[in-house]
């Protein structure tokens, strides 16, 4: 007989997407800053860092949307 906790897949699951989603956004701020800066220079990523911050935003309210219309529509 197994002993301990049973799995939760689904929690499992969930936790598995939010951390792609903020290993995302942080890999497009980092990343994207990264390879702006080594083509461009690194004066003009002052200039994209609130781009780059708002694309990842972006990406991380976009999954809150769709986890939230889930929820809803799971009522």
């Amino acid at each position: 007989m197994p002993t301990g906790k049973p799995t939760n897949l689904r929690e499992m699951e969930r936790r598995h997407e939010r951390q792609l989603v903020w290993l995302a956004a942080a890999m497009l701020l980092v990343g994207g800053g990264l390879l702006i800066a080594l083509i461009w220079g690194w004066g003009r990523l002052l200039g994209a860092l609130p781009f780059l911050a708002l694309g990842a935003a972006a990406v991380v309210a976009l999954y809150a949307l769709v986890g939230w219309l889930t929820r809803w529509a799971e009522q």
